[in-house]
């Protein structure tokens, strides 16, 4: 049986978003983990990792507490890293699974949503 379409084993995915923010750090003039690291910290919540084998690459990892990105770099980064969820994630945030899809029929108490 031959598909027409073969999809892209989800590991690559990554490799992708690497490549896109490759493209992304060269305007900046800064090396590329130090962009991801930057990138990280201006999520909010979140605490890098840094996985340094020498003490050069920790002090390099390091300048990126320095390192304040702009606001539309930090969009592009965003755009450039963002992976579709997929099944279930989809349907929950979609489907009116929890009302049996009649929630536009249903008169539900007061406080009560439509979505839960």
């Amino acid at each position: 049986m031959r598909h027409s379409r073969v999809e892209k084993p989800r590991r690559l995915r990554p490799a992708r978003a690497v490549l896109r923010a490759r493209s992304r750090a060269l305007p900046f003039a800064l090396a590329i983990p130090l962009v991801a690291l930057a990138w990280l910290r201006a999520q909010g919540g979140i605490i890098p990792i840094l996985g340094a084998r020498t003490a050069q690459q920790l002090a390099d990892n390091l300048t990126c507490l320095n390192v304040d990105l702009p606001p539309e770099a930090l969009t592009r980064l965003d755009q450039a890293s963002h992976i579709a969820r997929g099944f279930p994630h989809d349907f929950l945030a979609s489907a009116d699974y929890t009302l049996g899809g009649l929630a536009g029929q249903l008169d539900l108490p007061p406080g009560r949503s439509r979505h839960g």
